[in-house]
């Protein structure tokens, strides 16, 4: 299916339910936002009561900065886990493709300590694994910075060199970052899986569905950038990216299903799961129904 059908598609599902979608979508990112703007505020107050340069802040010895910054990091990853996932099962729940499966709301993973604590353990993990991802662009980007202002021909050669290792490394930083896009909606179907089985599962279903990925976020995401559109158009932009990883799940599903039952001549649900290989939203049996 192309994405432009996809979208459309995606439209349809959120009507009647604008408004949750909105709140659900926002939700997701404002939490994030509410603590860099606390984080900001500090700092604000830091740089008013102290002498530091703001680009101190960086570098500060502070001990009460360091303090309010990781209680800031740590609240961040605890508000918005159990969000982030309860938000993956609301919008898969909306797609209508697992209707055998019951996910947790909020509140059910809220006052489940064992879920919660599992969701926040899956997000950090997320984030560890971007970190190691992101962290050597910063030391190339170091080199790069010494050798090319060394003032030597040598230095600013290797520097250049330093500059596109880590705009590679960049570039495999994106790559993980698509590839953990599934993390949240595996977790919500199975929130007792390990946090590294979940992991090691989103890189799986997202093995060369990535660019399907960015064209979504390409043709929803360029629009929003005039800010005024975001109210209208952000809850179908996560109905969107929902419904194209769940297809992808659905997707990998068969694929593994094919290579269980390849070898014994097994057909069972055949026709069902082949329809979602083709990413038809209608099975065999839906159209035969389906008056001509």
């Amino acid at each position: 299916m192309k994405t432009s059908q996809l979208t459309e598609y995606s439209k349809n599902l959120i009507k009647g339910m604008r408004i949750r979608s909105f709140a659900y979508a926002a939700a997701v990112l404002s939490v994030p936002l509410f603590f860099r703007l606390a984080e900001a505020a500090g700092a604000s107050i830091v740089l008013y009561c102290t002498d530091i340069k703001p680009t101190e802040l960086l570098f500060s010895d502070n001990r009460i900065w360091r303090v309010f910054t990781i209680i800031c990091t740590l609240l961040k990853y605890i508000a918005s886990a159990p969000l982030i996932i309860a938000s993956a099962g609301w919008f898969t729940d909306l797609c209508r493709i697992e209707k055998e499966l019951k996910f947790h709301s909020l509140s059910e993973i809220l006052s489940d300590c064992r879920m919660l604590g599992k969701s926040i353990a899956v997000m950090l993990a997320v984030k560890l694994v971007l970190m190691l991802f992101f962290l050597p662009s910063g030391i190339f980007v170091g080199f790069a910075w010494n050798m090319i202002f060394s003032g030597s021909s040598r230095g600013i050669f290797y520097g250049i060199h330093c500059v596109s290792m880590a705009l590679l490394s960049v570039g495999m930083w994106i790559w993980a970052m698509l590839g953990m896009a599934a993390v949240p909606f595996v977790a919500a179907r199975n929130m007792h899986a390990g946090v590294w089985a979940i992991i090691s599962q989103s890189f799986r279903i997202m093995k060369g569905r990535r660019k399907g990925l960015i064209r979504i976020a390409v043709l929803k995401g360029i629009p929003m950038l005039a800010l005024v559109t975001i109210p209208f158009m952000l809850g179908s932009f996560f109905a969107a990216v929902s419904l194209y990883i769940n297809i992808c799940i659905k997707e990998a599903e068969y694929d593994e299903w094919v290579k269980v039952h390849s070898k014994n001549g097994n057909t069972d649900n055949a026709s069902e799961l082949s329809a979602w290989k083709g990413r038809d939203f209608k099975t065999s049996a839906d159209k035969a129904e389906t008056p001509e």
